[in-house]
């Protein structure tokens, strides 16, 4: 976690702009500093660079694909406790056996998603981050079901 600034860094990595923007627009009026990587390569080298505090990770995008970029930061000392929100729109048929998810801090959200669902869910974030960084917000991740259906 970055201890150098209140501010929040989150990484959002997802192809589809019409999705990415007002998602990144949402976070920053909430005061969240956002980086955005609109394929898996630019992700990996802004995880890698920017070391954000929290990455929305879109599963489904042309060349290195979602869960190749997650297998990919989980090889990297400095991303590999990073914690991942996994952006899908259809049921995982995700590779799941090569990731242990619950020991990669990974939660998944479905999205027919309301941004303000998601602003909602990095408030709380926020909150559990300031209050005692890295413990709480492992305990915060844990705490919520492994699949978080947003509607």
């Amino acid at each position: 976690m970055n201890d150098n600034s209140n501010q929040i860094r989150i990484l959002i990595i997802e192809d589809e702009n019409f999705f990415l923007k007002p998602l990144s627009n949402a976070f920053k009026k909430e005061g969240f500093k956002v980086s955005e990587a609109m394929n898996g390569d630019a992700g990996l080298k802004k995880a890698k660079h920017e070391k954000p505090d929290l990455i929305f990770l879109d599963i489904i995008m042309p060349g290195m694909d979602g869960l190749d970029v997650l297998i990919n930061m989980r090889q990297n000392k400095g991303s590999k406790n990073t914690p991942v929100v996994i952006l899908t729109s259809v049921e995982h048929s995700m590779r799941e056996s090569e990731i242990d998810v619950d020991k990669a801090c990974i939660r998944i959200l479905k999205i027919n998603a309301e941004i303000s669902q998601l602003v909602e869910f990095m408030k709380l974030f926020r909150d559990k981050y300031s209050q005692n960084q890295e413990k709480n917000v492992k305990k915060f991740l844990e705490g919520l079901k492994k699949e978080v259906r947003i509607k």
